[in-house]
């Protein structure tokens, strides 16, 4: 979505469709970093290249597993007040990191070869 829509659509659509993933999934305790998380990755996306599949967009990748990865570690050891505790959590923030980072790419190919930016644009 960040890709496509504008700024402001693009953030309140990561925000709000994560959000809503963690409530409904029975995991609301995870709803605040969520939002903020799923904010801050969304601004890595929002290039204005014709095309999504772009070098902005593939260095965001990382990023993103960056802003992932701090940010829910960071929040489970504030939470359970543990900071040792909450690095057995590394390997699924990671993980969720490399799993949506491919699931982008695939995605953002196939858009690009219907050319989604350009009739959006």
């Amino acid at each position: 979505a960040a890709t496509i829509l504008p700024m402001p659509y693009a953030i309140c659509a990561s925000a709000i469709g994560a959000m809503f993933a963690d409530v409904l999934s029975g995991y609301a305790i995870w709803a605040p970093a969520t939002i903020i998380i799923k904010i801050l990755v969304a601004l890595l996306f929002t290039s204005k290249n014709e095309k999504i599949v772009c070098k902005r967009n593939i260095l965001g990748i990382f990023f993103a597993a960056i802003i992932t990865f701090v940010g829910y570690y960071l929040y489970e050891a504030i939470f359970i007040s543990n900071f040792a505790v909450a690095l057995l959590g590394i390997v699924g923030y990671l993980t969720q990191s490399v799993l949506s980072g491919i699931v982008f790419i695939i995605s953002a190919k196939a858009f690009d070869k219907l050319n989604i930016r350009s009739k959006l644009l």
